[in-house]
Parts: C-alpha cells; structure tokens; sequence
C-alpha cells in the first residue's frame, strides 16, 4: 500500500510524534500543502514504485462497490493530489534540463550571504500571513465551559471546543486540549496535534514549545527544528530568539543567550539577565549592571544602569541612582531620571509614575504621559497607564479601567476590570473574570458572560 512510503518517511521526520498522530497529519489538508517536501526527499526508485502502486489502487478503487473500496474519499483525493505533484515535480525536472541545455556559460554559484539577508526574505513570506489576518479577524472566547473563535462581527466562526485557547498569529493559533498544546488553522483545524506541555505564538515561522521541561521549536508543520534544551525561550525577532539556561541556584544562576534558526548560539549563554532585540539592540546585565549589546554581541553601552528596558521609537529608559530617565543608542542621557518608574515610548508618548507609593499612607503612586521632551502632557492621575496603541490608551483609576486618547479624555469610560489594549479597532476586555470584545466607540462585539 502506497501509504506505507509516507507513513515511515514521517516517522523518521518526526520522531517526536506518536504513530496515530502521524496518520491525521497525513490525512490533514495541512499535509496536502507540505506533498512537494515529501517528494523531494524520497529517491526516484521508491517513487517510481509509490507513483505505479498508488494509480494501480485508484483503479481498484474506482471499479469496486462502495462496501469494499480500497480507498475513502478524501484517501482518493489525497491520492489524486500526490500524483499531481508528482506530475509537477517531473515537469519542473525536465524545464531545467531544457534550460540547462539552452544556457551557454555556467552558473556561477551564489555566495554565502549573512543571516540578516535570508531572516528578511522570510518576514517578506511572512508579512502575507499577516495581510490575511488583517482581513479575517478571529477572536478566542469562552462559551459555556469551552473556548472559540468569533469573527469581528461577534459570530462564531470556530465551534467552542477546547481547554483554552489563543490569539492567531501567522495563521496559527495555540489551543488546549486536556493538558496538552497545539495549533489550529483559522478553518479551525488542527494541523499540529496538541502534544506539548507549554508553547509560544507563531513568530517568524517558528514556534517556542515545551517538551519533558525543556523548550525547543517547531516550524509550521509541527517539526522541531531547534531540540528542547532549554530552561526558558522566547520568540524570534529579527532572526534571533532570547533563550536561558537555569544554574543550580535559581534566577541568581540564571544564563542568558540567544540564539538563530539554525540552533547557532550568535550571542553566547553570559548574562545574568537580557531582554529581546528592538531596534537593533537588547539590555543586558553583567555584574548586577545594565547595558546594550548588538546582534553580534558588541557591548555598543557599557553596563552602567541598575535596571533598563527596550529600545523604542529611538529611546529607552533606564534606571539610575533610584529614578528612571531616558537614553538614546549612543547612551546620551535625553530626559535626566526624576520618575519613580517609566515605560517604553509608543506614538510619541510614554507612561511614567510621577508621585511616590506610599503604601502606609494609602498611597499607590499616580501615573501620567510625557512627550520625548520630557515635558508632561498628560498630567498625573491615574491608578496605572498603559502604552498608546491606536491612538487610545488603556487607564485604572478605582479599580476600573477605560480608554483614553491623547488629549487625556476619556473615550470610553473606566467600567472593565482588566483589559488589553486596541489592534486592529478591537480590545479585549474582562468583567466579573468574564471575556468580552469591544470597539473603539465602546461597542459590545461579545459581551462579558456569553
């Protein structure tokens, strides 16, 4: 039977899987699409002898009552599908050769070209993921015990049906089943079987998982490309993951590095904390001191801050003799530290805490927003702030929170208990520990409690 061929190839390929989940990946449309990575990476005798026995088995098929047919529907349509790329893959040989046969010189080989250059052209691939996702807006909710998807119209687009589930990114969504992750396409089927104990979102065609306590990744079709060793990993960003290593004494034995798709540590396992790559530079501490290295490692600002965050729209905060202020890339001090504490700037504006905690005194601090001057817009009175995004703010203030645009007002009132903030004109929000949707007009997509 041909199916024996591409049920051992995927084996191999996939040791990680067990032999049942290896047949619902061959019998998943997302399998259908990988058919020409099958192809090419079976020799040409075993295909010759798959190609002759699966046309044979069609035939059968074909002349057999329905009770006894050789082969299901969708068997035969996967059947079908093989021998057509198959018929591809064989045309595509011979217009090479014909070219080969016209082309006069020979081929100089392509030069070894860095890393940065190949990680562009997969976030070019990638960015019409996200196109799509732009037009087919799913949302995970939770409905009588079991979590879905809605569309931007509050429909149920994805039945109600897992454990948890969350966010599509790239295409993919990571959902629960009993104790175990995997991954859903926006038809709502699984096209990496749950299997894992904890996983990360789809990011630059990779996928951050957790198998027997340790992290690795996975590409798009489940296969793991980087082995789980590690304690802890990130996301990729620009071609390089954030990724630890756990010593024998807990975060004070901590070890942080990062890195690339091809499992190449670029920045050694050395520092007692880091942070992800933005704008070309991560905060690093070394000897209890922050500072910023390069994607090649280079101290460009030498640790000298006792805390520090990401660069942003060309600023980043840090931490210096108790208070927090604002640096650029060349470490020139752009706003001196007078906030107890800061966050990173987004559209223009940046959140900071500008009165003291005091807790005996009942005090929790007041929160407002400056501009990359230093000069405060937004004066101090809420609870907490969050980071512009979409020209709206989320806010706390007793408790409650709203959302606010950049004059300070409010444009949806503080009512929600927790809330994210705006993409693509929606916002989660939580009432009574229950999940809704809402516009930016404060619109109801899906009501809290559904």
């Amino acid at each position: 039977m041909v199916w024996t061929l591409q049920f051992f190839h995927l084996l191999g390929e996939y040791p990680h899987l067990s032999r049942s989940q290896i047949v619902s990946m061959m019998r998943s449309n997302k399998y259908l699409r990988e058919r020409h990575a099958i192809l090419a990476t079976t020799s040409t005798e075993e295909l010759e002898k798959a190609v002759g026995e699966l046309k044979q088995t069609i035939e059968q098929s074909r002349n057999t009552d329905e009770e006894n047919k050789l082969l299901t529907p969708e068997e035969e349509k996967w059947a079908r599908d093989f021998l057509k790329a198959y018929r591809e893959m064989e045309e595509g040989k011979a217009k090479k050769a014909e070219e080969k046969k016209q082309t006069p010189w020979q081929k100089q080989p392509e030069p070894t070209r860095p890393w940065e250059i190949q990680v562009e052209e997969e976030l070019t691939k990638i960015q019409s993921l996200e196109e799509i996702e732009d037009i087919n807006i799913l949302l995970p909710v939770l409905y009588k015990g079991k979590w879905g998807y809605i569309n931007d119209k509050g429909q149920i687009a994805i039945n109600p049906q897992f454990d948890s589930a969350s966010a599509f990114s790239e295409g993919l969504a990571r959902v629960k089943v009993s104790e175990e992750w995997g991954y859903i396409d926006k038809a709502g089927n699984i096209v990496i079987m749950p299997q894992f104990e904890d996983s990360l979102d789809f990011s630059e065609g990779l996928a951050s998982v957790k198998i027997n306590a340790k992290w690795g990744y996975i590409d798009r079709i489940g296969k793991l490309v980087i082995k789980p060793r590690f304690d802890y990993a990130r996301n990729f960003s620009k071609g390089l993951a954030l990724i630890r290593i756990d010593g024998k004494f807990g975060p004070f034995d901590w070890k942080h590095g990062y890195t690339d798709k091809t499992e190449r540590l670029v920045v050694p396992l050395r520092f007692e904390d880091a942070g992800d790559f933005s704008e070309g530079l991560a905060y690093v501490r070394i000897d209890g001191k922050y500072g910023y290295i390069d994607k090649v490692a280079k101290l460009v600002i030498k640790p000298q801050f006792s805390d520090a965050g990401n660069f942003s729209e060309g600023l980043a905060c840090v931490k210096i003799s108790g208070k927090w202020g604002y640096i650029d890339k060349v470490a020139k001090l752009v706003i001196k530290p007078q906030f107890y504490i800061a966050g990173e700037f987004s559209e223009g504006l940046a959140s900071v805490m500008t009165e003291a905690m005091d807790l005996l005194a009942g005090s929790i601090g007041k929160w407002g927003y400056i501009n990359k001057a230093g000069e405060v817009v937004i004066k101090s009175q809420f609870d907490f702030t969050n980071r512009f995004s979409e020209d709206l703010a989320r806010v706390r203030i007793n408790a409650k929170e709203g959302y606010i645009d950049r004059s300070g007002e409010y444009v949806i009132q503080p009512q929600f208990d927790d809330g994210v903030d705006f993409s693509k004109g929606i916002a989660m929000v939580k009432i009574n520990n229950k999940l809704g949707y809402i516009n930016k007009a404060g619109e109801y997509l899906w009501e809290p409690g559904e």
